[in-house]
């Protein structure tokens, strides 16, 4: 979610997503003229293991700062 404009981006859905679906999603998300993170610095994520360590490579390569919530605050994705 954008909290500027509070706009929501959905990525991709799939009942059970791996490293090569992440991997995509992370492309998408960091293409340079239409991707969702363009031109963001942070991309908040929890602690959930689909994303994996090719995604926070991808979205690190792409400038943004991945920054994940506190270990067992259930709250802080809410």
């Amino acid at each position: 979610m954008e909290l500027s404009s509070r706009r929501v981006h959905i990525a991709g859905i799939t009942p059970s997503p791996n490293e090569a679906f992440m991997t995509q999603v992370a492309r998408n998300l960091t293409a340079d003229e239409d991707g969702f993170l363009h031109g963001k610095r942070f991309l908040i994520i929890d602690r959930d293991g689909k994303y994996c360590n090719a995604f926070i490579d991808m979205i690190r390569e792409a400038g943004i700062r991945p920054v994940r919530c506190q270990a067992k605050a259930p709250n802080c994705t809410a």
